[in-house]
C-alpha cells in the first residue's frame, strides 16, 4: 500500500498535469476510515498492480475488492452519501482496477465503474451539490471517453459526455492535459468518418463534403501541432546522446534518448505522439482512397514531427 502510494499517488505528480484521478487521492484517503470505499478501492488497486509487476495472480486482491465494492454500493444507496466526491473516486478506482485485469487477462476492458462514476456525477447535479473536485473528476472521465472513443472508432459526439454541458466544460482544469484531450475528441470524431469513408458507408458524401472535412481535419492537425508550444517549459524533454551520456552499445536508442521531469508529463507526451500517428494514418490512407481529394483541396499531406 505505501509503496503505491509514494511511487504512484506522489512523485511526480502535480495538478498542473492532472488527469483528475491519482492527485486528489492522497488528500482524500486522509479523510477517510480504512474501511471506507474509496479506502478498500485504493487497496485493491493497490494489490492488483503488485501482482501485475511481479507476475502474481490476481487472487491476492478478490476479499478487498469484494469488500470494496460492497462498501459503494451500500453508500450510493444512501442519500446522505450518494454525492460524496469520494465515492466518485472509489469508482474510478475500481475502473482502474479493472483496466489493470484487462492488460493481464489479455481482455477488453469493461467500462462498467466509468459508467457508475458518470452515474454518480450527475446524481451530484441533480441533487444540486458542487464537490471541490468537480472539474478534476469531469476531466479524468472525459480523458477516459476520448480513449474509449479512439480505441474503439467510434465519435465523441455520440459518447456518454454528451450531458456535459458549456458550464461543465469551462470549470475543466486549464492545463495541457485537458487541452490534448479536447484535440483528441476531435480526433475520435475524424477517424470515425475516415472508418466510415474507408469501410465504404460514406459513399453518397460530395465532392464538396469531403473538402470540407478534409479542411477540418487540417485544422485539428495544425491544433495538435501547436499544442508542444503550450506546454510550461520545464516540460519539455531533455535529449541525452549516445557515447555522451549513456553507453553506446544499447542500440535500442539509435543514439538518442529524451528524458522528461516525471512519468505523468512522459505519458502526456507519448499521448500526444499517439494522436499524431493516428492522423497521419488517416491522410497516408486517403492518399490510396481518394488521391483526386488532395488535387480538390490543393494540399499534400504534411510531414509530421512526432519525436519531440
Amino acid at each position: 500500500m505505501s509503496l503505491f502510494i509514494t511511487y504512484v499517488l506522489v512523485l511526480g505528480r502535480s495538478l498542473e498535469s492532472s488527469r483528475g484521478l491519482l492527485e486528489l487521492l492522497t488528500p482524500a484517503l486522509a479523510l477517510e476510515a480504512d474501511d471506507s470505499p474509496l479506502s478498500l478501492s485504493l487497496h485493491a488497486a493497490a494489490i492488483q498492480l503488485w501482482c501485475l509487476i511481479n507476475s502474481r495472480s490476481f487472487s491476492s486482491s478478490d476479499k478487498i475488492l469484494t469488500q470494496a465494492y460492497s462498501r459503494l454500493r451500500t453508500a450510493i444507496q444512501d442519500p446522505s452519501q450518494r454525492s460524496c466526491e469520494s465515492n466518485v473516486l472509489a469508482a474510478l478506482l475500481l475502473q482502474r482496477y479493472e483496466r489493470f485485469s484487462a492488460v493481464w487477462n489479455q481482455h477488453e476492458q469493461c467500462h462498467v465503474h466509468r459508467n457508475g462514476a458518470l452515474a454518480l456525477l450527475r446524481q451530484q447535479k441533480l441533487d444540486g451539490i458542487q464537490s471541490k473536485h468537480r472539474g478534476y473528476l469531469i476531466s479524468q472521465l472525459f480523458h477516459i471517453e476520448v480513449n474509449i472513443c479512439i480505441s474503439k472508432k467510434t465519435p465523441f459526439q455520440a459518447s456518454e459526455m454528451t450531458w456535459l454541458t458549456d458550464r461543465d466544460l469551462s470549470i475543466l482544469p486549464s492545463n495541457p492535459s485537458t487541452a490534448l484531450d479536447l484535440i483528441g475528441a476531435s480526433i475520435a470524431n475524424h477517424q470515425h468518418i475516415f472508418y466510415l469513408l474507408s469501410a465504404e458507408k460514406f459513399i453518397t458524401a460530395s465532392k464538396q463534403e469531403l473538402s470540407q472535412w478534409y479542411e477540418d481535419l487540417e485544422d485539428t492537425e495544425n491544433q495538435l501541432h501547436s499544442w508542444p508550444d503550450s506546454v510550461p517549459r520545464h516540460w519539455l524533454p531533455q535529449t541525452l546522446q549516445s557515447g555522451k551520456h549513456f553507453d553506446q552499445s544499447i542500440i535500442t536508442y539509435a543514439g538518442y534518448s529524451d528524458i522528461y521531469p516525471n512519468i505523468q508529463i512522459a505519458s502526456i507526451w507519448n499521448l500526444w505522439r499517439t494522436y499524431c500517428l493516428v492522423l497521419l494514418r488517416i491522410k497516408l490512407a486517403l492518399l490510396d482512397l481518394f488521391p483526386s481529394l488532395y488535387e480538390l483541396v490543393g494540399v499534400a499531406t504534411n510531414s509530421f514531427q512526432i519525436h519531440r
